[in-house]
């Protein structure tokens, strides 16, 4: 346990250093020990998703939602790498799998909504849209929603809900 440990610190080390490449071996190696490990996975999926190898990181999502089916966050990675690659019906099948979930966050929902209108699905989008409002702390959502750029096409739906 004592080198897996310190394999895995050599890897966040290797990452706050700039060096993604290192970091990402390391996580490999580990990964060959423990194929199953869902910190090393999400770790990996980070890595790939911000150093732009988006198939990488799909594939890494995937098999953590795969492994963990009943965790909603894995699914709301999922979806989100989707939607960056636009991939709107593929990101609308997890949200939905992650809304149905015990402990789906508002973002999910909001997510969802997103991928529904892009779908043209907009009576469902509200609903998904009133759901993700419902489940936020007062107000903050509601900011999110009406100052991020990602969030323009839901702005309309506020005035139907």
């Amino acid at each position: 346990m004592g080198v897996e440990n310190d394999l895995f610190q050599r890897s966040i080390a290797a990452l706050a250093g700039g060096n993604p490449e290192r970091a990402k071996q390391q996580l490999l190696k580990l990964l060959e020990k423990d194929r199953n490990n869902l910190e090393l996975l999400t770790f990996l999926t980070t890595i790939y998703q911000q150093y732009q190898q988006p198939q990488h990181a799909l594939l890494t999502a995937q098999r953590s939602a795969t492994l963990d089916p009943k965790n909603p966050q894995h699914w709301n990675n999922l979806g989100y790498l989707h939607i960056n690659l636009g991939h709107w019906k593929q990101a609308e099948e997890c949200y939905a799998k992650a809304a149905k979930l015990n402990d789906a966050s508002p973002t999910i929902y909001l997510h969802h909504a997103l991928t529904l209108i892009e779908l043209g699905h907009t009576e469902k989008a509200i609903k998904q849209l009133k759901a993700a409002l419902d489940h936020s702390l007062s107000g903050e959502l509601l900011s999110i929603i009406q100052t991020d750029p990602l969030f323009m096409k839901i702005r309309p739906l506020l005035n139907k809900l």
